[in-house]
């Protein structure tokens, strides 16, 4: 994979990352179209990455797919009023199967040690933003705290993509 290709294909992932998680910190119709745009992104992102990617990097892009497209179905299902609570359970299954990934992306020996120190970052960023679904599905209180730790894991997402790109680029 030749390195603009990296980064163009890391770019887009992690654009859509940040968005897709800023749905735990803004709840409202714009933050769910903002996961929603921003799940699109991280498909067409994980589309370009996973033809650089040794299989096991390759099975691990497939996990992300698939939960970012159960994601994307979830924040449009958050959108409805009766059916909001099947979105917020569609984010956990969405993040696990996320996480699932993640983890068998760290396995992948295409992003090299500084890319396996990033996906740890995004391992945890994970955990987080299943911490965050569930908290946030807590009557009152919930959304207040899940957005200090959805905005935790924002963080941590950012950090984290910015070093599998780095791996991804020393062993290009």
């Amino acid at each position: 994979m030749q390195q603009n290709q990296v980064i163009q294909s890391v770019t887009y992932i992690l654009c859509g990352a940040l968005l897709q998680m800023f749905t735990g910190i803004g709840d409202s119709w714009a933050g769910s179209l903002a996961a929603i745009f921003g799940f699109i992104i991280f498909l067409n992102g994980l589309g370009q990455l996973k033809t650089g990617l040794d299989e096991t990097g390759q099975g691990a892009v497939s996990l992300l797919t698939i939960g970012a497209i159960i994601g994307a179905a979830s924040a449009l299902f958050s959108m409805i009023p009766i059916l909001g609570m099947l979105g917020g359970i569609g984010f956990i299954i969405a993040f696990g199967l996320e996480l699932f990934g993640l983890l068998k992306l760290r396995s992948s020996s295409s992003i090299g040690q500084i890319g396996k120190d990033g996906s740890m970052l995004l391992i945890i960023a994970m955990g987080l933003a299943i911490l965050t679904a569930i908290i946030g599905m807590v009557p009152f209180v919930g959304g207040f705290f899940a957005s200090f730790i959805a905005l935790t894991a924002l963080i941590l997402v950012f950090y984290g993509w910015l070093k599998v790109q780095r791996g991804l680029l020393a062993n290009a």
